[in-house]
């Protein structure tokens, strides 16, 4: 049996780092350390490629290394809710902001549900603004004309 070690992931940057308090955008987390299988030396691509195929819920070759984080890859919108991670690269990964109460929230990424970056990078939620009325509803087609719009959270 095989144990592997690798650094703990870091974000850096959230793109976009914003969105609304419904959720459901999708976040590109920028870092390091997202994909650690595929960062291992040639000599330990090399041994991982050696190991039989192991019974069920072990990996045996390198390839299925580099999947072996997929069902325990999530972020954390800290104090909102954990959500799945898709890690493409070992410096970008994706997730869906979840819907929140909150303004803001630590963005945090785990590859083991486990250990957690923590970064201090943090993700932003607004309220859609709500339109009631404009005044006036008509008027000339000259530009220049003043108008009031009435409403939340512009």
């Amino acid at each position: 049996m095989y144990f592997y070690y690798y650094n703990r992931p870091t974000v850096a940057k959230l793109s976009p780092n914003y969105g609304p308090a419904t959720g459901g955008n999708e976040v590109e987390v920028i870092g390091a350390g997202m994909a650690p299988f595929i960062e291992l030396p040639n000599h330990y691509r090399m041994l991982a490629d050696e190991i039989q195929v192991k019974p069920k819920g072990s990996y045996g070759n390198y390839t299925e290394l580099q999947l072996m984080n997929t069902n325990d890859t999530f972020c954390q919108f800290v104090g909102v809710g954990k959500v799945k991670a898709r890690v493409v690269s070992s410096t970008k990964a994706f997730c869906t902001a979840p819907p929140s109460w909150l303004d803001n929230a630590e963005v945090w990424l785990t590859l083991n549900n486990q250990d957690w970056s923590d970064d201090d990078v943090m993700y932003y939620w607004y309220k859609a603004a709500k339109l009631y009325d404009i005044q006036p509803k008509y008027g000339a087609c000259e530009a220049g004309m003043p108008i009031r719009l009435y409403g939340t959270d512009f």
